[in-house]
């Protein structure tokens, strides 16, 4: 079996010194291998791909599962990607927000 990664990335999340632990790791592999039918001597290659999405906090760590396998399930991975993404755009602005909040009020000694 021959394996080839097509992509991946592991990142840190936080600045150094800050909670080690937290990382996001992606990862595309496809897997192929080819077999002999017994009977005829026909070789035929198939391929998987094992798609990893894993994001790490300290202790906590959730993992993604997609799949290539067939349409309707690639095409659902795609939204839950589109999904994640316009959530944590989402998220960041509305954070991002508040920390001016938070800034403003520590400024005026609340």
């Amino acid at each position: 079996m021959a394996t080839k990664v097509l992509f991946r990335k592991r990142k840190f999340l936080n600045r150094m010194g800050y909670h080690s632990g937290a990382f996001i790791f992606a990862e595309i592999l496809r897997e192929s291998w080819t077999h002999k039918d017994k009977k005829t001597k026909e070789k035929s290659t198939h391929s998987h791909r094992d798609i990893t999405l894993s994001i790490a906090d300290c202790s906590r760590i959730i993992n993604l599962d997609f799949n290539l396998g067939y349409l309707p399930e690639a095409s659902n991975g795609l939204k839950k990607l589109d999904i994640l993404i316009d959530t944590l755009r989402e998220f960041k602005e509305a954070y991002t927000k508040e920390m001016a909040v938070v800034k403003d009020e520590k400024r005026k000694g609340k």
